[in-house]
């Protein structure tokens, strides 16, 4: 009789103790959805990579201007030229290596993405400089027959 009695004092602890656990509990946060690989493109706040040539820069206001290039990738060219305003963020590359804008030369081939900054404004979130510009493939030339 002892023994159940103290069993049932341990049982009615236990269903207590967990009760209050249970009260005391934070809900868990949501699960975060997941995403396709497909729709990540569909995200209008990642920077579009775009491609063009340096046709300006103004390191007083820091900012270059990009125009349309030859041979650049329909995905990426641009349209009309483009004023980009460079944050004390942006990183510069060149064969792989960091520069800075005062690296840059007009004339350039350069890739880049825009951001938006806290304020509103797009800014550079990468420029590349250089690279082998996209040409048309050139048809592949038939092999003289073997005699």
């Amino acid at each position: 009789m002892k023994m159940n009695s103290n069993l049932l004092i341990v049982c009615a602890t236990l269903t207590l103790s967990f009760s209050l656990l249970a009260q005391d509990a934070k809900p868990a946060a949501p699960a975060t959805p997941r995403v396709n690989p497909g729709e990540r493109a569909l995200n209008p706040n990642r920077p579009r990579p775009q491609t063009g040539k340096v046709i300006g820069i103004d390191k007083a206001a820091s900012a270059i201007t990009v125009g349309p290039m030859e041979g650049a990738p329909a995905a990426t060219a641009l349209t009309s030229n483009v004023v980009i305003n460079i944050a004390t963020n942006t990183m510069f590359l060149k064969a792989g290596k960091k520069i800075t804008l005062d690296d840059l030369a007009v004339g350039d081939q350069v890739r880049f993405a825009l951001r938006k900054t806290p304020e509103g404004k797009e800014s550079a979130a990468f420029i590349v400089v250089g690279g082998t510009p996209v040409r048309p493939r050139a048809t592949p030339a038939t092999p003289a027959p073997n005699r």
